[in-house]
This record gives structure tokens, C-alpha cells and sequence, in this order.
């Protein structure tokens, strides 16, 4: 089986393919859209996002018509300037309420402390536990966020084992993580003894997809907030 190199260039016959399937699935999981559970303990809340990796997920395990090596590794270099993308659109979105940022104080300061002890005091020693190697580095190294991907990459490149460390984690939280965390914060939520403030900066963990799960949770119970 064919397989490219690092530094192979792709020609048209391998990229527009997996660039069709993937605008695609892109279109298949927004005429989805965001679909809500009422699950008895709490709201779940499903994003595009979400159906878009499971839909990616089954066109890769299917035996049917098996996607190629090729087009994966043309896919996984797709995927780094695609986050890249989506980081700028973060960065625009977050410059002109940097004065909100600054204005939570010592607050907002700690929960990032939390963040980085979070992951080294219980995160990094389970992937030691588990040796899982080089792959340790992306996976344990912060909470995961799209910015992540960006320092992984430009460090380690997009075919390293610490890449595929941080793109595990993060395609774990934005199945898994989302549905957990979207759970958790209307279970909280509806006891009322959390100002939405504070519920709303601790919805700001894991990838994009978890936060939008939470800060939509919290709207839910808090509406007027």
C-alpha cells in the first residue's frame, strides 16, 4: 500500500477527493444541527460538530470502501490548517472583550492554574501509567484546546506521535467530553447555588465543542443571565 512522506507533494487526484467526502459530511452534520436530549438527570446537547467525527469516524471503519493511507495522511495535514483557521477566528473573537477578561481579576488568573494542575497532577502521570510515550507530551501537556493543536504543531510537526497525543485527546473531548460536561454543568446548574458567572468560567475547558455544550447548558437554566 501506498504511503506519503512528510515532505510528498499532493496533487489534485489525492487531495480533492477526501476534500469532496469532507465538505460532505460537513453539510450532512449541519442539515443535523444541534439536537437536544432531555435525559431525565440533565440536557444533553449534541453540535455538528459532534455528528460531523462520528460520521468521519464510521466512513473510516467501514470495510465497505475503505478510505486509503493516503488520503488519511492528506486528511490529518487538512485538519491542522483547518484548527489553524478556526484558532485565527477565536483570537478575532476574543481581541475586542480582552478589557471584560481583564476586568474578572484574580478569578479568571486561578482557573487557568487549575487548568495546568489539572492536567499535570492527574493527567500526566495516568499516560506514564499507561506508557504511552512520546504521545504523553500533546495529550497531557494542557487542557486540549483548538490553540493546542497550533503549539503542537509548530513544535512537532502534524506527523509527529506528540500531534496525534493532542488530536486523540481532543477528538475524545469533543465526543465524549462534550456529552459529559453537557450533562454535568444542568445537573449543577439546577441546584442554584452557583452564580451563571462562575458556572460560565468553568465552561471553559476542553475543546470547542464541550464549551459550547456547557455555556448552552447553562443558558438553558439561566436564560435572563
Amino acid at each position: 500500500m501506498k504511503t506519503l512522506s512528510p515532505t510528498a507533494k499532493i496533487g489534485a487526484k489525492h487531495a480533492l477527493p477526501i476534500s469532496a467526502l469532507a465538505l460532505a459530511v460537513a453539510v450532512i452534520a449541519e442539515l443535523i444541527g444541534k439536537k437536544t436530549f432531555d435525559v431525565g438527570i440533565g440536557t444533553l446537547l449534541i453540535f455538528p460538530m459532534v455528528w460531523g467525527l462520528i460520521i468521519g469516524a464510521v466512513l473510516t471503519l467501514q470495510k465497505f470502501k475503505p478510505v486509503s493511507i493516503i488520503s488519511q495522511k492528506i486528511a490529518a495535514g487538512f485538519s491542522a490548517i483547518a484548527v489553524l483557521l478556526l484558532v485565527v477566528r477565536l483570537a478575532a473573537d476574543i481581541g475586542p472583550h480582552i478589557p471584560e477578561l481583564v476586568s474578572a481579576g484574580p478569578a479568571l488568573f486561578l482557573q487557568e492554574i487549575g487548568h495546568m494542575l489539572g492536567t499535570i497532577v492527574l493527567a500526566l502521570p495516568l499516560a506514564v501509567m499507561l506508557r504511552m510515550g512520546r504521545s504523553t507530551v500533546g495529550a497531557t501537556f494542557s487542557i486540549d484546546r483548538e490553540s493546542s493543536f497550533a503549539m503542537v504543531s509548530a513544535r512537532f510537526g502534524s506527523n509527529s506521535d506528540e500531534y496525534r497525543g493532542v488530536l486523540a485527546m481532543y477528538v475524545f473531548g469533543t465526543i465524549f467530553g462534550a456529552i459529559y460536561i453537557s450533562l454535568v454543568t444542568s445537573v449543577v446548574a439546577s441546584w442554584g447555588i452557583f452564580d451563571p458567572l462562575a458556572m460560565a468560567m468553568g465552561a471553559g475547558v476542553g475543546s470547542g465543542s464541550m464549551m459550547a455544550a456547557s455555556a448552552a447548558s447553562i443558558a438553558a437554566v439561566y436564560p435572563d443571565a
